[in-house]
């Protein structure tokens, strides 16, 4: 006797999962860059200025502007320019990755600081 899956019954919902795995992935990929992820928790903070984040990164204002530049496009931040500046802050969709890549640390921290 053969369990052979019958897609149809077992798992009609699987590709509209697969499609929010695929945006996850995309997420990941971005927040794995770590000066991208030091920018977003630079924002969980509030609003900054790009000549903001040279004191807080360590980092030239054209590379701090490219990785804002991704976080935008991926809508986990947005801006507004005034007079000379552009200023960024999280969006609702940047407040709830921040938050739970703030969990996931306390996971794993609370997990490696167990026995």
């Amino acid at each position: 006797m053969t369990n052979k899956c019958q897609v149809d019954q077992c798992c009609p919902t699987l590709e509209n999962d697969f499609k929010d795995l695929k945006y996850l992935k995309k997420i990941l990929k971005l927040v794995s860059i770590e000066i991208r992820l030091k920018i977003l928790y630079v924002l969980e903070k509030g609003e900054h200025c790009v000549c903001e984040f040279e004191n807080h990164l360590n980092s030239s204002q054209s590379l701090t502007s490219h990785h804002l530049k991704d976080l935008k496009d991926a809508k986990l931040i947005e801006s507004r320019r005034i007079k000379k500046r552009n200023y960024y802050k999280l969006t609702n969709l940047g407040s709830k990755v921040v938050q739970n890549l703030m969990n996931l640390m306390q996971i794993i921290d609370n997990t490696q600081n167990k026995p």
